[in-house]
């Protein structure tokens, strides 16, 4: 005997999906529009927030004040370390701490969070969950997970260690990369948070043609690099792992008649696998409109993928640049010499505004790839 379909009362706003684009869109939704009724639906018995997300201020910088409350640490500068130079950065710098970012949220939207729902289901006006329920909403947003990519693609890979020092540590900013580590898998780097005098995020993290990883080995490269810098542990507080894919050209989603947002829409930077500052952006640009709905929401979202086309297309042949020209254990010369060029262009790299000439810029000098395979990377993007 099937399940007999139940419609539930209408929602304005279903989102499908609890994870940081989610979260993300909820707030903002909330923050501008306090009268709507938003539905959040997760198939899994918690958010899905499981690691820590950073971001320079300049990435967000006309959504700070809208995100500032979600902010678990923010700093001043940051530095990244080469063998041939350190480097002081000055721009702001900021992490919000996936408990910190659960608990406001659960807070928040205490009663219209519905766990343990599998979605059978998602459609422009309502979503069908296992149970046989259609909830019905003016606007449905679908934040689920990435699908497969359809492309090819390297990997941004990580595991991270939250440690406790027996006595303080003395490092004032973020280490956002530390490449003087040995270079295998692929251009290899330790990312360092300071969250206190004597708290510390550590993160030994890879760019590289594989997505698997020993997370016992990188433990124990964790701790080694811990005992490099004479710091003690008093105890491991957590570990967070993440898998971020790189892709080499767009992929193009399946679901036309949807609002796909997060990285099952393919909104997160190209080279750094990076999904907040879009989801910001997003959330902030649907968040804005009067009465939502989704053919409205996938409107935005076709725009800003418009918007921001030229961007990325010019980030895929970065990408492949890198993965396809450069030999693995010769990567960090790319990253090394990107950070010796001025902080502004650094700072639009990261919230994908270059300018035409800022791109020549990056691609401009010595190369740091061989000219033939560099070559072959340019006529296969077709610019």
């Amino acid at each position: 005997m099937g399940i007999k379909n139940t419609v539930l009362k209408s929602a304005d706003v279903i989102i499908v999906g609890a994870g940081l684009s989610g979260c993300l869109m909820a707030w903002f939704l909330k923050q501008r529009q306090p009268e709507l009724f938003i539905q959040i639906f997760e198939q899994s018995n918690d958010l899905p927030l499981k690691r820590t997300w950073s971001f320079h201020q300049s990435d967000v910088s006309d959504n700070y004040l809208n995100i500032k409350s979600l902010i678990s640490k923010e700093w001043q500068e940051h530095t990244v370390h080469f063998a041939s130079y350190y480097r002081n950065l000055t721009g702001r710098y900021a992490s919000i701490r996936p408990e910190d970012l659960s608990n406001k949220i659960k807070n928040e939207f205490a009663g219209q969070i519905f766990f343990n729902t599998e979605i059978v289901s998602v459609d422009e006006a309502a979503i069908t969950t296992a149970d046989g329920s259609v909830h019905k909403a003016n606007c449905i947003i679908d934040a689920r997970g990435p699908e497969t990519l359809t492309t090819k693609c390297g990997y941004q890979k990580f595991l991270g260690l939250h440690l406790q020092t027996k006595t303080a540590h003395g490092l004032q900013n973020p280490i956002i990369m530390d490449a003087t580590v040995k270079q295998t898998d692929g251009y290899r780097f330790m990312y360092v948070l300071p969250w206190s005098e004597t708290e510390l995020l550590i993160e030994d993290t890879y760019y590289s043609e594989s997505s698997l990883m020993d997370n016992e080995f990188l433990r124990k490269e964790i701790l080694n690099y811990v005992s490099s810098k004479g710091w003690q542990v008093q105890k491991i507080l957590d570990e967070e792992t993440g898998v971020l894919p790189i892709p080499f050209f767009q992929s193009q989603s399946n679901e036309k008649k949807l609002a796909v947002i997060g990285a099952r829409g393919g909104f997160f930077h190209p080279v750094t696998g990076y999904s907040l500052p879009e989801a910001v952006k997003i959330a902030d640009r649907i968040s804005q409109l009067k009465n939502p709905s989704t053919a409205a929401a996938r409107t935005v979202l076709n725009r800003y993928r418009n918007e921001q086309y030229w961007q990325k297309r010019y980030f895929y042949l970065l990408n492949r640049l890198l993965f396809q020209a450069a030999q693995p254990n010769e990567r960090f010369k790319i990253f090394e010499r990107f950070y010796s060029l001025p902080e502004s262009l650094i700072a639009n790299f990261y919230r994908a505004s270059l300018s035409n000439a800022e791109k020549i810029r990056i691609l401009s000098g010595k190369p740091p790839v061989p000219v033939t395979e560099a070559l072959k990377c340019l006529i296969n993007s077709g610019v």
